[in-house]
This record gives C-alpha cells, structure tokens and sequence, in this order.
C-alpha cells in the first residue's frame, strides 16, 4: 500500500498469511515485519528522507489458536507491538492506519 502526504511518503507492506507454524515473536517473518524493515527504511532514508517503511502480517490464524499448547503464551497485544495483526479482530486496519499515522 502507498500513501502519499503532502511531505512525505508511506510505503506499506501488507503480508496475509498463516501463523500455526510459527516460532513466536522470535519468527524469522515477524522479525523481518518489525525490525528488517526499519534497516531497510535506514538506508533509503539517506538518499529520501520523506520516505517511511512498514510491514505488516495479517494473521489468518487465530490468536488462540496461535498460542494453543505453546510455553511462553505471548499476550495478543505484543504480536500487535511487532507488527502482527490478527483478521479475526474487526478493527484491523484501524490498528495498522493508527500505527502509520
């Protein structure tokens, strides 16, 4: 998704998928949403530095079924910290319009 504002620009990525097979926050996919991302946007900063990076996964998973039988049970609200949004939840793209602008 690209958004543009008047002095700046917003670049999205929106990445749908499953999460059942996943290792937590500690996930190699959630990881690249949350932090890689912002190296990326790092360094094209340097040459337009009106540019912002997101990524976001829009989990099909639900959350429940998520943290189903895992040890560290990670709270819905932390997934939501790394980027990690959940389709069964309404109010979705509120909560990543609101992390964007």
């Amino acid at each position: 998704m690209w958004v543009k504002k008047t002095n700046y620009q917003i670049i999205v990525f929106i990445d749908p998928k499953g999460l059942e097979h996943s290792k937590g926050l500690d996930d190699e996919k959630i990881q690249f949403a949350n932090i890689e991302i912002k190296k990326i946007e790092q360094k094209i900063q340097v040459n337009n530095p009106n540019l912002k990076l997101f990524s976001f996964i829009i989990s099909v998973t639900e959350y429940q079924k998520l943290i189903k039988g895992s040890k560290k049970q990670t709270s819905k609200e932390e997934y939501k910290q790394n980027n990690v949004l959940f389709l069964e939840d309404e109010n979705w793209p509120e909560e990543l319009f609101h992390k964007i602008l």
